[in-house]
């Protein structure tokens, strides 16, 4: 992939329990370590992505994932945006703040999170894709997998962080989750392209 400077590179998974998907130690190894996005395959091959979701947290590699996304998906196909949050410190600050302290703290996040989806709302509808976004509290790989379940998707994309060869080796734990548990294709997005030694 990197002789070839591939745009992506497509992998195939298994599973040997339901609910348990296994990559495999090569398939593993390009995931963590490739420069190129990785389409892991999990559903049989079909024309196009028709349920596609955006597992996002809204860092600044966010317009990277969307780029990725819309390079994937025909123009005009709808896309959910999923955001998870939390507040930081949440068990210590519901005994120390007042509970009208917390809840505009609270409010305060969410605001915050459904400004920067309106970004990515527009960035996607930019490239000729309707948007519907979904912002819930709550740890985002559970958020995330149940939207994928309640939508039946057929693909989630994900970005990773990794600005070194360190990091980009740890992949973070949503996109970890997702690659083990996603019941539909991922496809996992680089901040950006730059080879990392064997």
């Amino acid at each position: 992939a990197r002789v070839h400077a591939a745009e992506l590179v497509v992998l195939g998974a298994h599973s040997k329990h339901p609910g348990t998907w296994v990559l495999g130690t090569t398939a593993d190894r390009v995931v963590r370590r490739g420069s190129a996005p990785v389409l892991v395959v999990r559903r049989p091959g079909q024309n196009r992505y028709e349920r596609p979701v955006l597992a996002t947290d809204l860092s600044d590699v966010s317009r990277a994932t969307v780029d990725l996304a819309s390079s994937v998906l025909e123009s005009g196909i709808g896309v959910r945006v999923v955001h998870a949050y939390r507040v930081p410190f949440q068990g210590f600050l519901e005994s120390a703040v007042p509970s009208d302290q917390m809840q505009e703290h609270r409010a305060e996040l969410r605001a915050h999170a459904r400004e920067r989806i309106r970004e990515l709302t527009s960035w996607f509808e930019h490239e000729g894709h309707p948007v519907v976004a979904v912002l819930r509290e709550g740890d985002a790989r559970r958020v995330v997998v149940s939207d994928l379940l309640l939508t039946n998707a057929d693909v989630v994309v994900v970005g990773t962080h990794g600005r070194g060869p360190l990091p980009r080796f740890f992949l973070g734990s949503v996109s970890e989750f997702l690659l083990r548990e996603a019941p539909c294709d991922v496809l996992v997005g680089r901040p950006e392209p730059y080879a990392t030694p064997d």
